[in-house]
C-alpha cells in the first residue's frame, strides 16, 4: 500500500514539476514523502497524507511554472519571498506543524498528556497558595490590620514565621490597653462563645457564637443586609438581649424569612430568662478573621460584648481577642514595643487584675493579621508548590525529549528544507510552533485537571488549612497557568531546536547529511537524566513523609486510647458574675459543672471510670503557669511549661504510667497542702534530672483578687510524657495540679473522659442523657481514637499529596527513559544488525542496551540524592522522629528507581535482540 502511494506521488512529481526543479530537488522530495508515508500508520491515514502531499505538490508546481515563465529563480517547495513571507510565514508554520502532528497522533497525545499533568498539578497547588497566602484579606486596608492578644509564652517571635504566640486575654486587660494604645488608631474586640439553642425536637445544643465590640463591623466595613447593627446602649451588661445572625444561619434556620426581625430567637431555651431579640442579619459570605476562631467554628450568632458594667456585679470574660489597625506611620515593631510597655504599666497600676490563661501575666502581643491567619501553613504550602514546580519541570523535560526524538526522526525532512534554502531560524521557528501547539493543548488539559484538582483538594484538605473558602481557579490562576504553558513550550521546543540546529549538525544537514547530530543525542540523554533526578527528589520527599507518618502513628501517646470517650460538659451559664457575697469563682465552676458532671457520668452502665481535665491530650495547652523553684530569684523566668488541672483518678482512667511517687487523691482539696505532679520532660529540663519528689515549686496565683499571690506546691509524683498538642512538637515540660486547688482560669473549661469496655456507640447516648440530667450540655463527644486520627489528618494529607506527585514523576521519568531508549534502538538497528551478523549473541546485545539505560539512571539517581540532601532543611520542619537524610529511605528510593528503570529499559532491550540482520542490512 505504501509502495503504491509512493509510486503515485512519483508519477505526479514527474508530470507536474518543471524539469530543472525536478532534477535539483526531486530526489529529496521523494525521500521526504516516503518517510512521511511510512510513518502515517493505517491505510486511511496514508492516503490522507498522500492527498496532502499532492496538494502541496500542485501549489509548488504552479509557483515554479509561473516563476519559470517570468524568468525568476527556482525556490524550494513551500518557500516564500518578500511580502508573502512576511504575511503568510506564521500561518504556514502553523499549518505545517498541525499537519505534521496529525501524522503522528501517538506522539501528540503523549506530549499533551504529559504537559497537561504537569500544568494541572502545578496550577492546582498554585490555586491553593494564591488563595491562602498571596491574596490579601477581604477587608479594607488589610495590610494595616493586626491581631492583638495575650502572650502565651515568651515575647520572642517564631524564627520561621515571625509570629508571637498569642492567646485570648481578659476583658480588663483589653479595656486598659485600648484606652492607652497610640500605635493603633482603631481597636475592636471579639470573644468566642457558645449560644444555647434548641433544635426542632426541643433538645438543647450549643451553636458557635461571638460577642463583638461596637468598632468591629465598622473596621471590617460590614453592614447588616437586613435590619440594623447594635445600638450603643445595648452594650451595657443589663441590656444585652439582642443578637444578629449570620446569613448562612438565617437561611438554614429560618429559610431566609425577613419577618424574623424583632422576633425572639426561636432557638433560645426556655427557663433561662428573656429570649434574645433578632435585630439584624449579616451579609452572605461574611467571615470574621479566621485567626480568631478554630477551624469549622465560624460564629453563627453575634451578640454585643459587654465591656461597661451595667449592674452591681462584674462580668469576668477571659476569651477576648482584639483586632487593630496600625496608625499612619506606625509599624508592627512599634506596636509590639508599645504593647510591651503598656502592659507593664497596666500590671503595676491595677490592683486585683483579673487575668486569663496565659494572657494576664505575660504581656500583650501584636501580629500582622494576615500572618496570624496563615500561621505555619504557609511554609508547608510553599514546600508543596516547590514540589509541583519540580513536577512541571520534569514534564517540560519529558516533552522536550519527545519533541527531540520526533525531530531526529524528521532529520531527512529537515535536511531537505535546509537544502531547499530554509534558514536555521525557519527550522527553529517550525519546531517551536509544533511545541507551542502541543503545549497549548496540554495547557488546556492542565486547566481542566486543575478544576478537578482544586475540587479534590477542598474536599479532602484538613480543616487546619485556613482561608480555603478563597481557593478557586480564577483569572489570576489562569494567567499563571498561561505563563506555565508558555514556559513549557519554550523548554519543550527551543532546547531541541537549538541543539539540533547547532553548528556541526547544521553543516551536515546543509551538505545533505542524514545522520542525527551527536549534540542532539547528548541533549536527549541529559533530559532523561534530569527527569530521573527530579523524580528521585520527589520520591525521596514522599518516602520521608511516609516514614514520618508511620512513626507518628506508632508513637506512644502516653496513655491507652482504646475505650476512651471524651466530651466537654458545658454549663448553661456562659459567664460568671462576680460580686459581693457570692461564692468564689473556683467554687462556682466546680459546683456548677465539674462535680455534677462527674457524678452523673460515673454510674452509666458500661463505664469503668471517669475523670476530667481542663485540657486533654491532642489539644493545645491553654494554661502556661509562671513557676519558680525554691532557689530561683525573682529575675528567673521559666517559660514554655504546660499547665493542667485534673481530677483524682485522671491518670488511672487514661492509663498513664506513674513513674514515681503517687497520683492525686480525693483528699487533695482546697484545704489540703498544695501538691503537683510533673512529667519526665519537666524533670529533665527544669530539675536537671534530679529526684523531683518533695521539691517545692512556686506558682503565681491567677484570678480575681489574687494578683501578686503565690502558691507553694510540693511535687508528689512523676508521670510519663503525654502527648500535648501534637506528637511532632515533642513533649513540653508539664505540671499537673488537682482541680480542687486550681484557680478560675484553669477551671474555665472542662473535658471529661470515660473508659468503657463496651462499643462506644452503645455508651455515648447514655452519657449524653446523664450529662443533660445533671444540668449541663454534652458537647464535642468523640472517642479518643477519633481525636487522634484528626490530629494525623494533616500529615496524612501531606503524605498522600507528595506521594501522588512522586508517583506521577516516577511514571513520567520511566516513560521518558523507555521512549529515549526505544528511539536509540530504532536508530541503531543497522549497528545492532551488524553486531548480530558478526556473531554477537542476543544476551550480550540485551546487556549492552540495558547497561546504556541503567547508566543514565545511576547518574540521575546520584544527582537526585544530592538534590534531596541540599533541600533537606525544607523537609526537616514537617518530619517526625527522623532525619531528612534518612539512609533507609534513600536506599529504598535507589532500589525503586533501579527497578523501575530496569522495567522501562527491558522492552527496548528485548526489541534490540530481535533485530533481523538480513532485513536490516538488506534494506540499507
Amino acid at each position: 500500500m505504501a509502495r503504491a502511494a509512493l509510486t503515485l506521488y512519483r508519477l505526479a512529481l514527474r508530470a507536474l514539476l518543471p524539469g530543472h526543479f525536478r532534477r535539483e530537488f526531486g530526489h529529496e522530495l521523494e525521500e521526504t514523502v516516503a518517510a512521511r508515508l511510512a510513518g502515517s500508520g493505517s491505510a486511511s491515514r496514508r492516503w490522507r497524507a498522500l492527498a496532502s502531499e499532492l496538494l502541496d505538490l500542485l501549489r509548488t508546481a504552479a509557483r515554479e511554472w509561473r516563476s519559470a515563465m517570468n524568468g525568476g529563480p527556482s525556490r524550494p517547495p513551500g518557500g516564500h519571498s518578500g511580502r508573502e513571507a512576511k504575511v503568510g510565514g506564521g500561518w504556514g508554520d502553523l499549518r505545517t506543524s498541525a499537519r505534521s502532528l496529525t501524522r503522528r497522533p501517538g506522539l501528540a497525545i503523549g506530549v499533551t498528556l504529559t504537559i497537561g499533568l504537569g500544568i494541572g498539578a502545578t496550577t492546582t497547588i498554585y490555586s491553593v497558595v494564591d488563595g491562602v497566602i498571596l491574596r490579601p484579606l477581604p477587608y479594607g486596608d488589610a495590610e494595616r490590620l493586626v491581631a492583638v492578644g495575650g502572650l502565651a509564652s515568651t515575647g520572642t517571635p517564631d524564627p520561621e514565621t515571625g509570629l508571637l504566640d498569642l492567646t485570648p486575654m481578659s476583658s480588663e486587660v483589653y479595656k486598659r490597653y485600648r484606652e492607652r494604645a497610640r500605635a493603633l488608631d482603631r481597636i475592636a474586640a471579639i470573644a468566642a462563645s457558645r449560644a444555647i439553642v434548641s433544635d426542632a425536637d426541643g433538645l438543647e445544643e450549643q451553636v458557635a457564637s461571638a460577642q463583638i465590640s461596637p468598632e468591629l463591623l465598622e473596621m471590617l466595613a460590614v453592614s447588616p443586609v437586613l435590619g440594623r447593627a447594635f445600638l450603643s446602649d445595648e452594650y451595657a451588661i443589663s441590656l444585652e438581649r439582642v443578637v444578629m445572625l449570620s446569613y448562612e444561619y438565617w437561611q438554614s434556620r429560618y429559610g431566609g424569612d425577613p419577618g424574623v426581625l424583632g422576633e425572639p430567637l426561636e432557638s433560645s431555651p426556655t427557663g433561662q430568662g428573656p429570649r434574645q431579640i433578632i435585630v439584624g442579619v449579616l451579609p452572605a459570605g461574611f467571615q470574621p478573621p479566621e485567626a480568631f476562631f478554630p477551624a469549622g467554628e465560624a460564629p453563627q450568632i453575634y451578640g454585643p460584648l459587654p465591656l461597661a458594667d451595667g449592674g452591681p456585679g462584674r462580668i469576668a470574660i477571659f476569651s477576648v481577642r482584639a483586632l487593630g489597625r496600625l496608625s499612619p506611620g506606625s509599624t508592627l515593631e512599634t506596636a509590639r514595643a508599645e504593647a510591651d510597655q503598656l502592659f507593664r504599666e497596666i500590671e503595676t497600676a491595677v490592683a486585683n487584675l483579673p487575668v486569663g490563661p496565659g494572657g494576664g501575666r505575660r504581656g500583650i502581643g501584636v501580629n500582622e493579621l494576615h500572618a496570624q491567619t496563615v500561621g505555619q501553613t504557609g511554609r508547608t504550602l510553599w514546600i508543596f508548590l516547590g514540589a509541583a514546580g519540580l513536577l512541571l519541570a520534569l514534564t517540560a523535560m519529558n516533552a522536550a525529549t519527545l519533541v527531540l526524538a520526533r525531530a531526529l526522526d524528521r532529520r531527512q525532512e529537515i535536511g531537505v528544507r535546509v537544502a531547499l534554502g530554509a534558514g536555521r531560524a525557519r527550522v527553529v521557528r517550525l519546531l517551536l510552533t509544533e511545541a507551542g501547539l502541543l503545549s497549548l493543548a496540554g495547557g488546556a488539559l492542565g486547566v481542566t485537571i486543575a478544576y478537578a484538582g482544586v475540587a479534590w483538594f477542598l474536599q479532602f484538605a484538613p480543616e487546619t488549612i485556613p482561608r480555603l473558602a478563597t481557593v478557586a481557579v480564577d483569572g489570576r490562576v489562569l494567567a499563571a497557568s498561561a505563563l506555565m504553558t508558555l514556559g513549557t513550550a519554550i523548554v519543550a521546543g527551543l532546547l531541541p531546536a537549538l541543539r539540533l540546529t547547532s553548528r556541526a549538525p547544521w553543516e551536515r544537514l546543509q551538505r545533505g547529511g542524514r545522520t542525527a547530530s551527536e549534540p542532539a543525542s547528548r541533549l536527549r540523554v541529559a533530559l532523561v537524566g534530569g527527569q530521573l533526578a527530579l523524580a528521585v527528589v520527589l520520591l525521596s520527599g514522599a518516602g520521608l513523609l511516609f516514614g514520618s507518618f508511620l512513626r507518628l502513628r506508632a508513637a506512644d501517646p502516653g496513655f491507652e486510647a482504646d475505650g476512651l470517650i471524651v466530651m466537654a460538659p458545658a454549663s448553661r451559664e456562659t459567664r460568671i458574675r462576680i460580686g459581693p457575697g457570692q461564692p468564689s469563682p473556683r467554687d462556682v465552676q466546680i459546683q456548677t459543672v465539674w462535680d455534677p458532671a462527674l457524678a452523673a457520668l460515673g454510674p452509666v452502665p458500661g463505664v469503668e471510670s471517669v475523670a476530667a481535665a481542663n485540657v486533654l491530650p491532642f489539644q493545645a495547652p491553654t494554661w502556661a503557669p509562671r513557676l519558680l523553684l525554691a532557689d530561683d530569684g525573682p529575675e528567673v523566668v521559666r517559660e514554655g511549661i504546660a499547665g493542667y488541672a485534673v481530677t483524682p483518678g485522671f491518670f488511672e482512667t487514661m492509663r498513664t504510667e506513674l513513674i514515681a511517687g503517687r497520683a492525686f487523691e480525693s483528699s487533695d482539696g482546697s484545704d489540703a497542702e498544695p501538691v503537683a505532679l510533673v512529667n519526665e520532660a519537666f524533670v529533665r529540663t527544669q530539675l536537671g534530672g534530679r529526684d523531683a519528689l518533695g521539691t517545692l515549686v512556686r506558682r503565681a496565683a491567677e484570678g480575681p483578687g489574687r494578683s501578686g499571690a503565690e502558691v507553694a506546691m510540693r511535687i508528689v509524683g512523676v508521670i510519663e510524657d503525654v502527648v500535648q498538642a501534637r506528637p511532632e512538637d515533642g513533649a513540653r515540660p508539664a505540671i499537673y495540679i488537682p482541680y480542687g486547688q486550681a484557680d478560675l482560669p484553669q477551671l474555665a473549661s472542662m473535658w471529661s473522659v470515660a473508659r468503657t469496655g463496651l462499643p462506644p456507640a452503645s455508651v455515648v447516648p447514655e452519657l449524653r442523657r446523664a450529662v443533660a440530667e445533671a444540668g449541663s450540655l454534652a458537647q464535642n463527644v468523640a472517642t479518643m481514637e477519633d481525636r487522634m486520627a484528626e490530629s494525623r489528618a494533616t500529615p496524612r494529607f501531606q503524605t498522600v499529596l507528595l506521594g501522588a506527585f512522586a508517583a506521577v514523576a516516577m511514571l513520567l521519568a520511566a516513560a521518558g527513559l523507555h521512549g529515549s531508549l526505544s528511539h536509540a534502538v530504532r536508530r541503531r538497528q543497522r549497528e545492532l544488525g551488524v553486531r548480530i551478523a558478526l556473531g554477537a549473541d542476543r544476551g550480550s546485545v540485551l546487556r549492552m542496551v540495558l547497561a546504556q539505560g541503567l547508566r543514565v539512571s545511576v547518574v540521575g539517581l546520584a544527582i537526585g540524592i544530592a538534590g534531596t540532601l541540599a533541600l533537606s532543611r525544607l523537609l526537616a520542619a514537617v518530619l517526625y522522629d527522623m532525619e531528612p537524610y534518612d539512609p533507609v529511605t534513600l536506599l529504598g528510593v535507589a532500589v525503586v528507581l533501579i527497578l523501575v528503570s530496569a522495567v522501562a529499559c527491558f522492552a527496548p532491550a528485548q526489541r534490540a535482540t530481535s533485530v533481523d540482520p538480513v532485513k536490516v542490512l538488506g534494506a540499507q
